[in-house]
């Protein structure tokens, strides 16, 4: 067959009225962390610990690759105004830029920045075993952000989705709430 030449990179192009909040023009009319607070009224980040003294703590899962850089989320925090860190990893690896954990880690530190962050990565993408991990670990942050996402069809049977089903219920329990995406297709 013959090869097509790659496509151009189409950056997006936001159609939102809002104001940009972010340094960068580009930002113009695109959902930033800025818009999303704006538009859930959430509160100013006050410099104070108060939000880690109430015991809140929170996680982002990663799989297959997809790591971060301090380099890329310091540029996004100056970016866009916010303090963008993790404070804890599990899983550590070698940190090679991934698109989508960084998406995670910048988004949820932008609408909530005064929380600690915790990045759990796995290099298999195995839901199961991460919820494992999650509810074992003995002081487990109790907000849990996962936007990767299987349907009913891709499970391998009845059997194994009963078993995934029974973990993520046991994790809720313990008073962990598990958030995961939709699916990339909506």
């Amino acid at each position: 067959f013959p090869r097509l030449p790659p496509a151009p990179i189409r950056w997006p192009r936001g159609g939102g009225s809002w104001p940009n909040a972010c340094a960068s023009a580009a930002c113009k009319g695109l959902v930033t962390p800025a818009v999303l607070a704006e538009a859930y009224r959430l509160p100013e980040a006050s410099g104070r610990p108060a939000a880690q003294d109430a015991g809140n703590s929170m996680a982002v899962a990663e799989f297959q690759d997809q790591f971060w850089t301090a380099d890329d989320l310091n540029a996004f925090g100056s970016s866009c105004h916010r303090d963008v860190k993790v404070d804890k990893n599990v899983g550590e690896k070698e940190p090679e830029p991934g698109i989508e954990a960084e998406l995670d880690i910048e988004y949820i530190k932008g609408v909530a920045p005064e929380i600690n962050l915790t990045v759990v990565f796995n290099e298999e993408y195995d839901l199961l075993g991460w919820v494992n991990e999650i509810s074992s670990m003995a002081n487990a942050p109790l907000v849990h952000s996962v936007s990767y996402g299987n349907d009913e069809a891709q499970q391998s049977s009845a059997e194994f989705m009963h078993v995934c089903n029974t973990a993520f219920m046991k994790a809720g329990v313990r008073g962990l709430s598990l958030l995961f995406a939709s699916g990339d297709q909506g």
